[in-house]
């Protein structure tokens, strides 16, 4: 079977189990995918999930789910697919069987977050992410500023969250032991690549031999592809990394704090040279900070994609910041400025672009322009990160936020 936009179908759970939500070394819950598991709320109402992967696969909750989603049944388990679909946006699911068509169910895949360790401060991001924002928040308390930057991002900034500590986990103990079983192996963050535990977990695989018969799948930001990481990812067998990269130049410069695009660009090339790539996956968070960038942006993947891995298939993944009413949502935008940044790319080739103007669109059909809430989650940041806007962004973007 299929999954399409007729039918409730999704592959993932009848191959993938995700083991996302840690507090400590303690597993909250597990999931199909990691589109369950953003919000963390137990959507499976799991009560006991110390158990390994294959007996959670097994259990019931994800029988249910599975002949749910065969029987044309929209499981309330997966809403935020239905959510994004409902509103145009091809969703998670309809791309489940990139590369796996077998339709039986049987556990080979794996998508894992072990920690929130990350090298950057992503502007989109919070502690939950990245474990550096924890300086910046002790900056905004120490300034009395830390319900302001909670309100201008819509409670997406928190003081605290649960640290995992998987290194002990039985869950990661079923997944050493299991490398032959387990063909698929995604991650995400923080950053993968900048997280010890994950480049041990590989080279498990190495040192089972199992790595020549492995696709790996990361989240991840680009910038850690040294010699040693390159070396690690060229002994498996494919490549499906989705690179994370919300502009070029200064406006990536302004978002992925405290990179810088020329470093970026030099790790990409390394990436893009290696011959076990599968497809060349990027992944754009659109806020109105990147807005006008896209253009700039277009022509600078197809143009390293195309000279650098020898015209390997790409695409490129575009979902709106979240939360939709945060103050840098394109959602806040006025709808003569979305009108434009659409105009700006139309008469671009759309076919490597997935879900661009669909969620410009919504932004429109939904707009609540609020120049107030924008500036004030744009001049927080620039204040702890000793940033000015006014050097970063378009002209129109800046026009509209000072007159």
């Amino acid at each position: 079977m299929k999954p399409e936009k007729h039918n409730t179908y999704c592959d993932y759970p009848f191959k993938q189990i995700a083991i996302k939500n840690w507090n400590k070394d303690k597993l909250l819950e597990y999931t199909p995918c990691c589109m369950m598991s953003t919000s963390g709320d137990n959507k499976m109402n799991w009560e006991n999930v110390n158990i390994t992967p294959i007996e959670a696969f097994e259990n019931e909750r994800f029988e249910k789910l599975r002949l749910d989603l065969l029987s044309n049944i929209k499981n309330e388990s997966c809403e935020t697919c239905w959510n994004q679909e409902d509103k145009g946006i091809e969703s998670a699911r309809l791309y489940s069987q990139e590369y796996d068509t077998k339709s039986f169910s049987n556990l080979r895949q794996i998508d894992i977050t072990l920690s929130n360790k990350c090298n950057l401060m992503c502007r989109m991001c919070n502690y939950g992410n990245s474990h550096n924002f924890k300086k910046e928040i002790s900056f905004f308390k120490k300034h009395n500023l830390l319900d302001q930057i909670q309100y201008a991002t819509s409670d997406y900034y928190p003081e605290k969250t649960l640290m995992p500590n998987s290194t002990n986990s039985d869950q990661i103990d079923w997944l050493k032991n299991n490398t032959r079983k387990i063909k698929v192996l995604k991650a995400s963050g923080g950053e993968p690549f900048y997280d010890d535990q994950i480049c041990q977990l590989l080279n498990v695989y190495v040192d089972n031999d199992d790595a020549k018969s492995t696709i790996l799948e990361f989240d991840t930001n680009g910038t850690l592809f040294n010699d040693d990481v390159i070396s690690l990812n060229e002994k498996f067998k494919f490549l499906n990394h989705s690179i994370s990269i919300d502009g070029v130049n200064s406006v990536y410069e302004y978002i992925r704090y405290p990179h810088t695009f020329n470093d970026f660009n030099k790790s990409l090339k390394r990436y893009l040279k290696l011959n076990n790539i599968f497809c060349v996956h990027y992944a754009f968070v659109l806020s109105s900070l990147n807005i006008f960038n896209i253009r700039d942006f277009l022509f600078y993947v197809r143009s390293i994609t195309s000279f650098v891995s020898n015209n390997k298939d790409f695409y490129i993944n575009f979902e709106k910041v979240r939360p939709y009413d945060r103050g840098t949502s394109i959602n806040l935008l006025p709808i003569y400025l979305l009108e434009e940044a659409k105009n700006d790319i139309l008469d671009l080739e759309q076919k490597n672009c997935k879900n661009l103007i669909s969620s410009i669109d919504d932004a429109i059909l939904n707009n609540n322009a609020n120049k107030e809430k924008m500036l004030l989650e744009i001049t927080l940041l620039d204040k702890a990160r000793n940033q000015n806007f006014k050097k970063y962004l378009d002209k129109r973007l800046i026009k509209w936020l000072t007159k």
